[in-house]
């Protein structure tokens, strides 16, 4: 079996773009990014390849999501404030002190305060 050229793309990236071929090559696949990195994996290999991009573009969407509304602008309030805030309305002593209420243990009945060890 010989080679076969099976994509030839153009990536953006943080430095301009470049040109990346994929080409099955007997039992491999050899990427080509650009002139300056060739790299050659088995499928076992490849798909490993596969399955890391993957979560790194479903973490980039997250993240993306989370930085966005339905229409793709960008929140003016970092979300972190948010957090922040909530966190310290949390920790107020206010929140903290507990009213006898809820000092009160709703399963204890009067006649199992005087009890020790289990009735018969």
């Amino acid at each position: 079996m010989g080679n076969r050229m099976i994509q030839n793309t153009h990536i953006r990236h943080d430095g301009g773009s470049l040109n990346l071929e994929v080409e099955v090559d007997g039992d491999q696949v050899v990427l080509r990014f650009g002139s300056s990195f060739t790299l050659r994996v088995d499928e076992s290999n490849l798909n490993k390849l596969r399955e890391q991009i993957h979560l790194a573009a479903r973490e980039l969407t997250i993240e993306r999501r989370n930085l966005t509304d339905l229409e793709g602008k960008r929140f003016q309030v970092p979300k972190s404030h948010f957090i922040q805030e909530k966190s310290n309305e949390r920790e107020s002593p206010k929140q903290l002190k507990r009213t006898k209420q809820q000092e009160v243990d709703l399963w204890q009945t009067p006649e199992e305060e005087e009890v020790i060890g289990h009735p018969v």
